[in-house]
This record gives C-alpha cells, sequence and structure tokens, in this order.
C-alpha cells in the first residue's frame, strides 16, 4: 500500500507546484492583460532615431544600446536617487543612471530628470511574482502589472521629493520604442519599465505616471 501512497503524492505535490508557478502567469494572460490592452493608450509616432535593440532581446530589462542617437533633449549625466512605491512594499531602492540591472535599478541615460519636463524612465528586473522581493533587485519590479491607475511612486534626492502618480499601464512588444517619448512635450513623466510576468522577454510591461507634486524635504 505505501509503495502506491509515494507515487500519488509526488504526483500531487507537482501539480500543486504548476499551479503555484502558474497561476499568477495564467490570471495575467487571462484576466489582467486582455483589460489592459483594450484600455492603453493610442500609439505615438515612432522615434525614428531610436535602434529597434533599445529594448534588448532574450533579455527582461531595457538595454541602453544605441540610446546615444536618440537623445531627446537631455544631458547624459549620472543620477543616484531613491524610489518608493508604498502599494508594492518597495521603500528607497536605489536608482542609478546606467545599465547596471543587477544591484540597482536604472535610470536610462539621456531620459528626463527628476521633476523636469519629459520622460523619466527606469527600468528593472522581474521573475516569477512568487519570488518577488522588494529588497532584491533581481526580482523587485515582478509584481509591477500589479499597480493601478492611482498609485503613487515617490523619488527622493537629498532633501528633494518627487511625488508621481500612475495614469496608465501599457502592455507593448520589445520593438515598441514609442513608449520612451513623453505623451506630451511639454509636462513631466515617469515611465517603469519591465519584462512581461514572470520574467518572460517578448513582452515589456510600462507604467506611466505623470508628475503631481514635488516638495523640500527640510
Amino acid at each position: 500500500m505505501s509503495g502506491k501512497v509515494i507515487p500519488i503524492l509526488v504526483i500531487i505535490f507537482g501539480v500543486l507546484l504548476l499551479i503555484y508557478t502558474w497561476k499568477p502567469i495564467l490570471e495575467w494572460n487571462l484576466l489582467i492583460k486582455p483589460n489592459l490592452i483594450q484600455k492603453q493608450t493610442a500609439p505615438l509616432s515612432p522615434i525614428t532615431d531610436f535602434q529597434a535593440d533599445v529594448f534588448g532581446q532574450g533579455d527582461n530589462n531595457l538595454q541602453t544600446k544605441g540610446m546615444a542617437s536618440g537623445n531627446f533633449g537631455q544631458k547624459d549625466e549620472k543620477l543616484e536617487f531613491a524610489l518608493t512605491i508604498e502599494k508594492l512594499g518597495i521603500t528607497r531602492a536605489k536608482v542609478v543612471t546606467g545599465d547596471n540591472f543587477k544591484t540597482q535599478l536604472a535610470h536610462l541615460p539621456q531620459s528626463a530628470k527628476l521633476g523636469d519636463v519629459g520622460n523619466m524612465v527606469i527600468s528593472g528586473h522581474s521573475s516569477l511574482p512568487q519570488f518577488f522581493l522588494s529588497t532584491n533587485y533581481l526580482t523587485i519590479f515582478s509584481k509591477l502589472y500589479l499597480l493601478e491607475t492611482g498609485d503613487k511612486v515617490v523619488l527622493e534626492k537629498g532633501w528633494a521629493s518627487y511625488t508621481y502618480v500612475i495614469s496608465d499601464l501599457l502592455v507593448v512588444k520589445p520593438s515598441d520604442v514609442w513608449v520612451l517619448k513623453p505623451p506630451e512635450p511639454f509636462s513631466p513623466y515617469l515611465t517603469l519599465l519591465t519584462c512581461g510576468v514572470g520574467g518572460f522577454s517578448a513582452e515589456r510591461i510600462v507604467v506611466r505616471a505623470t508628475l503631481q507634486d514635488s516638495q523640500d524635504l527640510i
């Protein structure tokens, strides 16, 4: 009898493991993603200067290769600041200009600066949501897809604080570099970017936010 019980338990464990692994991916593809596709903003005109490989291939983050040819009015100045998303339990995560996604979030070179007019782009790694850890930069954006309109993202540098309010969540292809451009040219925007749910590189999750408030914390 015991010889039959063990294989049955192994099968049950395997089924539960599959359900545990695929549950958020199925929820994303069947319940959340279809609604986002219907609601997402109409694409802006493509930015022809940007190379198609700016999003990278076979990886779950934004690559900065080719960005020098896509200057949209910002000097390539290295910045370091902190990002907080209270809803996801992310507190003062480190953001640095560049392409290092392993030990920090990456502020896309030549995108807008804190509070400036234009589009500030921040990219980070994602994996299965079950592995999410707010202090692990290899999983930090794994639950980005759970953000909704009205949620807030706070950026801090020194004594200055900038609060952005989420206005849109998009799902795009890796070649859709138009999302790097601000929705309109004379307002300050923030774009958070990561790979699809589960870390799949076939799509990109894009969270857009607008600047609501900036203040000196002194």
